[in-house]
């Protein structure tokens, strides 16, 4: 089989080093070994092939181009409308990972039984050189910019800009960096439309984010609702970091089901973000507006740009000034409510 680089499953090798794989010393460090099956098939095959070899002991199989980089290579790949179709390559390059080498025989003579027939495979021992791969990471995390004067930065880096507004998140934390473009319109809309002495919701905080960053337009108070709990203690860590003073922002654990009010020392806000999903905003709908003030602003995203006006209609009798923002794919919904 004619083999291809195996540099696009790296991100998939750590789990082999922490078995019993080889290591040998390099001049930079150590190597960990894994092995690879690699296995030609065609498009009606690769499928059941790649499945029965997960069955029979492969850590992890991929599926690619034989032919990728070459003239024969076919324009199938994520995102385009064959692969959304389902559509496979003519000829396929399987490739299943193992720890240890006899697995790889193991598991191929039992795809054989399996399948009934005889496959042409190669089983190649690969070195990986390990780095110090956390400081790699926190090296690559960068400020993002989401308007002007305002950046997201990781806590690791120095703001870009002195007299900017910048939100402190530790890189790597989890629920994202906030460079999703949903986070970017919620943060855009807060920034434009909070005036000074605002009492704001951020339902599904995540990082809490959004609340954090309304605080720092100058909103009075804020509720950072979530229905994880890492996500709760996530929101408090950040608040500090961000200088946030204690008792300015409420952190609170919520039912996926919830009803009435949103919960907390607020009984009505005069802004609401919700950064979730389509079918969460259009469930929560009486929740939002019974929580909202008369003349409150909401603004809802998470969702794509083809499902806003769903969105749009359902808040339509009770909201208006409506408006739809978009950036590249996804978008925000937002209103006033009546």
């Amino acid at each position: 089989v004619v083999g291809r680089s195996v540099s696009r499953v790296g991100c998939g090798l750590t789990q082999f080093g922490r078995r019993e794989a080889s290591t040998r010393a390099t001049s930079s460090g150590k190597e960990f070994s894994h092995y690879e099956v690699r296995v030609r098939a065609d498009k009606g095959g690769c499928e059941t092939l790649s499945e029965t070899m997960m069955c029979f002991g492969a850590q992890s199989v991929t599926l690619s181009d034989l032919h990728r980089g070459t003239e024969r290579e076919e324009e199938i790949f994520s995102g385009n409308e064959k692969w959304n179709q389902g559509e496979k390559w003519k000829d396929t390059l399987v490739v299943g990972y193992f720890a240890e080498r006899e697995a790889c025989t193991t598991c191929i003579a039992s795809c054989e039984e399996v399948l009934g027939e005889m496959l042409e495979y190669k089983v190649e021992e690969v070195f990986v050189e390990t780095h110090d791969w956390e400081n790699v990471v926190l090296e690559s995390y960068q400020p993002i910019q989401i308007s002007d004067a305002l950046w997201i930065v990781p806590t690791t880096v120095e703001p870009p800009e002195k007299d900017a507004v910048s939100l402190m998140l530790s890189p790597g934390i989890a629920f994202g960096n906030g460079g999703h473009p949903t986070t970017k319109l919620c943060l855009r809309w807060l920034q434009s439309s909070i005036r000074g002495g605002e009492e704001v919701c951020d339902y599904g905080a995540g990082t809490g984010i959004l609340a954090i960053g309304a605080l720092k337009f100058g909103a009075k108070a804020a509720v950072a609702t979530d229905i994880e709990e890492t996500a709760v203690r996530i929101t408090e860590v950040n608040a500090r970091q961000n200088g946030i003073r204690e008792g300015d922002l409420e952190s609170l654990l919520v039912s996926s089901t919830i009803t009435g009010r949103i919960p907390g020392g607020v009984e009505s806000f005069d802004t609401i973000v919700a950064n979730i999903l389509m079918g969460p905003l259009l469930e929560l709908k009486e929740c939002f507006l019974e929580s909202l003030k008369s003349g409150g602003k909401l603004g809802m995203s998470g969702i794509l740009a083809t499902q806003a006006d769903e969105v749009a209609r359902a808040y339509s009798d009770e909201l208006e000034d409506v408006k739809i923002e978009t950036l590249d794919e996804w978008a925000i919904v937002t209103g006033t409510k009546k």
